[in-house]
């Protein structure tokens, strides 16, 4: 087996039902406001989903993408806290498109891949675009050190680069990126060119990275990585220990 690990780029995407078509979202803080929007939310239930609705929180709160981090997880929860009563929590994306088109939930976030294949599909969902900063899971390419079949995994890694294979996943996954520099995302087909982070249909500004090495450092007042301080909070809140 090569010892290869790859996965893709993908957008974070906030969507809204058809009720909400003729008065869409414009902003995080829309989908927190319950009064202008009342109705159910769809967030992410576990792992990146927990990131996720963190960082749209704290967006939502004021914080700007940049400022991001470190994280303020008690300021996140507690603007959380804000609609944890009309909180429908997803252990896979397709589950919250299914809750949207069935109406259960007003408005939700997914990953990109499923959001637009529900689009192609003829799904009653919209994306908001406008106004919103939409979060990217950036994913790495790796070759274990200790791994079989070192050159193999070289070579596979120099073929996977290649523009045109990138474009042909991208367009495979409906939106998965592995290298997402504008050299692959002209290569993608104008029709799709909607679903790609980063692309020149979107302004400037529109999307915006997590910070993947803060996850990996320890947090001083546990000894636990930020990564598990984060889950184990949000976990702890939604149970509500």
């Amino acid at each position: 087996m090569t010892p290869f690990k790859g996965n893709a780029t993908e957008g974070l995407w906030l969507m809204y039902g058809p009720d909400l078509e003729a008065n869409p979202p414009t902003s995080w803080a829309d989908f927190f406001d319950l009064e202008k929007y009342p109705g159910n939310r769809g967030m992410g239930a576990g792992g990146q989903g927990i990131i996720a609705n963190m960082q749209y929180a704290l967006i939502a709160d004021g914080v700007k993408p940049e400022e991001l981090y470190p994280l303020d997880i008690e300021r996140a929860l507690a603007k959380l806290s804000t609609i944890k009563d009309n909180l429908v929590l997803w252990e896979a994306s397709p589950k919250g498109i299914e809750a949207l088109v069935a109406g259960d939930v007003v408005m939700d976030w997914g990953y990109g891949p499923s959001v637009f294949k529900a689009l192609d599909a003829g799904k009653p969902i919209h994306l908001a675009i406008g106004g919103f900063s939409t979060a990217v899971d950036r994913t790495r390419d790796a070759v274990l050190a200790n791994g079989a079949n070192q050159a193999n995994a070289q070579i596979f890694l120099a073929w996977w680069k290649q523009p045109e294979i990138q474009a042909a996943y991208a367009e495979a996954t409906k939106g998965g990126l592995i290298v997402p520099i504008q050299q692959v995302i002209d290569l993608v087909p104008a029709a799709m060119q909607d679903s790609l982070p980063f692309s020149a249909k979107y302004p400037e500004g529109t999307f915006f990275f997590q910070d993947n090495p803060w996850f990996g450092e320890t947090n001083e007042a546990t000894g636990r990585s930020n990564l598990d301080t984060v889950l184990d909070a949000f976990n702890a809140w939604r149970t509500g220990l």
